[in-house]
């Protein structure tokens, strides 16, 4: 009776395994495959930035907010907006329009970006974009932690090469079950510094974490400048500077 119990678990067991149940390892593909749909969402993250390289003192890291629109059309980025004290960055990727507005002179300066500069652009500034696009479909995460109460899967990025002068760092991205979205990024410096890289401080773990709000909720209308703004070409305002270049000779 005892070893016929023990073979009932056993094929249940085997059962909850093909089922998927209790399953504890996933590929990049396919959590992307299976990840709900998102159109727009609200970004929110803590940056600490400080001077370091060439600096003859250290100075007192800061602490800077991030909150970021975002809107998202057949899963790439369209638009971006970000407010902060006295002005606002809004991105269009759909018609390569960028302003930067200042709140206090009701201004907001337009420059249109071509298809590279744009891309450009937003590679620098989407961190967490630029590392997920180079995780392999076939990566498998054999870990997942939650992280603020959502479960992620944990995925290892290796470093990129040919950063002169800067540390090549190894990333864990987590990565949540539902959306796709990378909640938290973990930081892993190697132990031996790039020697050529100046004012190097001791290295150490560094970590991001992302919250999201408002998933699916943010209207269009959002992405607009306010009505009060008026629109200044950066293009025009420099065709209209004076040419301090020397004269031919």
């Amino acid at each position: 009776m005892r070893y016929g119990i023990m073979l009932l678990l056993v094929l249940l067991a085997g059962i909850l395994v093909l089922s998927g149940c209790g399953k504890n390892s996933t590929t990049y593909g396919e959590l992307l495959s299976k990840r709900a749909k998102v159109s727009s969402y609200q970004e929110k993250f803590n940056m600490s930035y400080q001077e370091t390289f060439n600096a003859p003192t250290l100075q007192k890291p800061q602490q800077k907010t991030i909150v970021m629109l975002i809107q998202m059309k057949k899963g790439n980025i369209s638009k971006v907006k970000s407010e902060y004290p006295d002005g606002l960055m809004l991105i269009d990727f759909d018609k390569n329009n960028m302003y930067m507005g200042d709140t206090t002179t009701h201004t907001a300066y337009h420059t249109q970006m071509n298809n590279t500069g744009s891309d450009d652009f937003f590679t620098d500034m989407d961190f967490t974009g630029r590392l997920a696009a180079g995780i392999k479909k076939e990566t498998v995460s054999k870990e997942s932690e939650m992280v603020n109460g959502v479960k992620c899967w944990v995925f290892e990025q290796k470093p990129e090469e040919g950063s002169k002068g800067l540390r090549k760092h190894l990333y864990y991205l987590y990565i949540d079950d539902k959306y796709g979205l990378v909640r938290k990024v973990a930081e892993m410096p190697n132990s031996a510094p790039d020697p050529s890289a100046k004012g190097n401080l001791e290295a150490k773990t560094e970590e991001l974490i992302f919250t999201y709000d408002r998933i699916n909720q943010v209207k269009d209308s959002e992405f607009a400048l306010p009505a009060d703004m008026k629109v200044v070409s950066m293009e025009d305002m420099m065709k209209g500077m004076p040419n301090n270049s020397p004269p031919a000779h």
